[in-house]
């Protein structure tokens, strides 16, 4: 049996002894959605922003980031992304709804307005 194949059969095994019959695949499926085939989470934090919110502030506010400082940095690296699109500069959000990501694992649905 392939490594991968046997990490994947535990995890399973598992989420289903803890959780239930089936959570294991459920669980296994969803990892799949958003590791492999790179889609959004199912269960994003949502967060409510003032119209005017820079950017910085924004990702603090989520958690995105711990500190002003590092989410201009992420910036910099290319690491935030809003709706799939790289933010490289610290102005405002525009107002709407907007699904936020510092990396590949920080997700955030931020509504501005």
């Amino acid at each position: 049996m392939h490594p991968n194949a046997a990490k994947r059969l535990v995890g399973r095994t598992v989420a289903d002894l803890y959780h239930g019959a089936g959570a294991g695949a459920a669980a296994e499926a969803e990892f799949d959605r958003v590791h492999k085939d790179h889609e959004e989470p199912s269960d994003i934090q949502e967060f409510e922003l003032l119209s005017g919110t820079r950017w910085a502030e924004a990702l603090v506010a989520t958690g995105l980031a711990d500190s002003k400082r590092s989410a201009r940095k992420s910036m910099e690296q290319g690491a935030i992304k809003r709706d799939g699109e790289v933010v490289t500069d610290d102005g405002p959000v525009p107002d709407g709804t907007h699904v936020l990501q510092n990396g590949r694992r920080r997700w955030a649905r931020v509504t501005v307005g």
